[in-house]
């Protein structure tokens, strides 16, 4: 909830845009900061979901993706907190952001968590036996015009 935090600008914006109705006083709304995060991180899953296992995420977050992550969860309380009006600047970062992770997505960029492939099993190249009488040449090929 950290990155969350410092993505909005400190812990009395987090409030601000979490706590709408004021219901708790001033005070983080954790189940809006969590919603948000869901819905962020769904949305990044929908892009590196298919080239990265959620477990080899799991392990390590990349410092990249859990920047863009908090950045996008902070668009999402603005959002919200705008009656779903999102502002100019929040949409040129989401824009720039959905084309960084469609490069993901398509192995351009990198995360630096791809597992490694294990090698590949030996393949003989070696041609099979084959039968002679099924050897083609002029010379059995001639009388064919």
């Amino acid at each position: 909830m950290l990155d969350v935090q410092n993505a909005v600008g400190g812990a009395v914006k987090l409030a601000q845009l979490s706590d709408q109705d004021n219901e708790l006083g001033g005070g983080v709304n954790p189940a809006v900061v969590t919603q948000a995060i869901e819905e962020a991180t769904a949305e990044i899953a929908s892009y590196v979901g298919h080239r990265i296992s959620a477990t080899a995420i799991a392990e390590s977050v990349p410092p990249v993706l859990r920047l863009k992550a908090a950045n996008w969860t902070a668009r999402v309380l603005r959002r919200n907190a705008y009656n779903g009006q999102p502002l100019e600047d929040d949409l040129t970062r989401e824009e720039t952001d959905r084309k960084w992770l469609d490069g993901i997505a398509r192995g351009v960029y990198s995360l630096g968590v791809e597992p490694e492939l294990p090698p590949a099993d030996i393949v003989n190249d070696k041609a099979a036996y084959r039968d002679p009488t099924l050897i083609v040449s002029r010379a059995r090929l001639r009388g064919f015009s």
